[in-house]
């Protein structure tokens, strides 16, 4: 039988890697997420985000996202809500493996603007009827 870790080895595991990179262009910003997402630093993504789409439209590119806990999708869905009430928008991009899988699971693939690749997020965030 597998071992049960104690509480206090929980709270000593150390928080998920997560690397946020935002590359400002003429067009929208391009936010590059590696690593996984989960409670320990989804709070510090959404509030990226949700600065970001007060400025314009934003392209999340996750295809170095290993993992997205239901804290990473909140993130995503704030910042669709915050993008729609500023006038701009958030698309996604990339999302492979599990992360695409639960994109499926939860449905948000129809509910928020998601693309195959980096590429169709920028064409549709360019788009003049832009605004998702």
């Amino acid at each position: 039988m597998p071992e049960v870790p104690d509480m206090q080895s929980l709270e000593d595991a150390e928080p998920a890697k997560l690397q946020i990179r935002v590359q400002n262009t003429q067009g929208p910003a391009v936010v590059r997420v590696t690593g996984e997402i989960d409670l320990s630093n989804a709070a510090r993504l959404q509030d990226q985000l949700s600065l970001l789409v007060g400025q314009g439209h934003v392209v999340v590119d996750l295809s170095e996202v290993t993992f997205i806990d239901s804290t990473g999708l909140t993130a995503f869905i704030v910042g669709h809500r915050r993008a729609a009430a500023a006038g701009t928008g958030l698309h996604l991009a990339g999302a492979t493996g599990t992360v695409q899988r639960l994109l499926e699971l939860t449905q948000l693939d129809r509910h928020l603007d998601h693309h195959s690749a980096l590429a169709g997020a920028l064409e549709a965030a360019e788009a003049p009827d832009a605004a998702v």
